[in-house]
């Protein structure tokens, strides 16, 4: 009897110290916390953050690839809008702690997101998260969505009048077929198909760059928030005397055509 307790005793105690041993290391589940991420005003350019979490384990070497859907382009941290200074070969981003997501831990990873002006009501992000668990290479497929808002208030303004156009720039010279000079500020996040033409109803005539039918701005076609262009025409050896002026800006904004009309006076001495 004594042995036989003796002999549980002593399986019961290799059992003990077996049964660690012989368990599998579990790996971890990660878990994607936003299903969807702040929104974006569409025609702008803005950092989004994405939270992790892990649960069961640890993840390291965490990198996550981001594919967007609506023309969205897609930047990393370590990115600059400019080719040149990139730094690397890598097309990935991290944590914002490190590149381990702990078990139980919250982080997230952040991507800078260019959006069109007609953008869908909501972009899809497509992630691409690979990681390392128990020495083993894991890749998880995730998608969240970025809802996408229009801009609104006030696109543009005009901004200058030309009280003495017909003077020669920087002198006191007159001539006889002056340029007329006249700014907008843009607002709005980008205003494409910029154009303007003017009228006059006293019948002076007027002529645009490249004998065009309307004028377009100095720098391009497209007026971006928190620019200010300049558009330019030309008068026909206008006679001396004061004129109010008729004159319409035309843009289109995510696709739909807009219009701002106004008025210009011009003195000629």
């Amino acid at each position: 009897m004594k042995l036989r307790i003796t002999l549980l005793l002593v399986l019961a105690m290799i059992l003990a110290t077996a049964g660690p041993a012989m368990a599998a290391p579990k790996d971890v589940n990660i878990d994607l916390r936003s299903p969807k991420t702040a929104a974006v005003t569409a025609g702008t350019t803005a950092w989004v953050a994405i939270d992790w979490l892990a649960k069961g384990g640890d993840a390291d070497d965490f990198q996550v690839t981001v594919a967007a859907t609506g023309g969205v382009e897609v930047w990393y941290p370590y990115k600059t809008s400019n080719e040149a200074e990139w730094i690397g070969e890598e097309t990935f981003t991290s944590l914002w702690g490190d590149k381990m997501l702990s078990e139980s831990e919250l982080d997230f990873t952040a991507v800078r997101l260019q959006v069109p002006a007609d953008a869908p009501t909501f972009v899809d992000l497509e992630l691409t998260v690979e990681y390392s668990s128990n020495g083993q290479k894991k890749t998880d497929q995730f998608k969240t969505k970025v809802p996408i808002v229009q801009y609104e208030g006030q696109d543009l303004e005009q901004l200058s009048d030309a009280p003495a156009v017909a003077l020669a720039a920087a002198t006191a010279e007159t001539v006889a077929s002056p340029w007329v000079e006249v700014s907008y500020a843009g607002f709005a996040p980008v205003l494409e198909n910029f154009s303007v033409s003017v009228t006059d109803t006293a019948g002076l005539e007027i002529a645009y760059p490249l004998d065009g039918s309307s004028t377009s701005l100095s720098h391009n076609s497209t007026l971006e928030g928190g620019e200010t262009d300049f558009v330019a025409f030309k008068l026909i050896e206008p006679p001396p005397g004061t004129y109010e002026l008729a004159i319409e800006a035309t843009y289109t904004k995510g696709g739909t055509p807009f219009s701002l009309p106004g008025s210009l006076t011009i003195n000629i001495p």
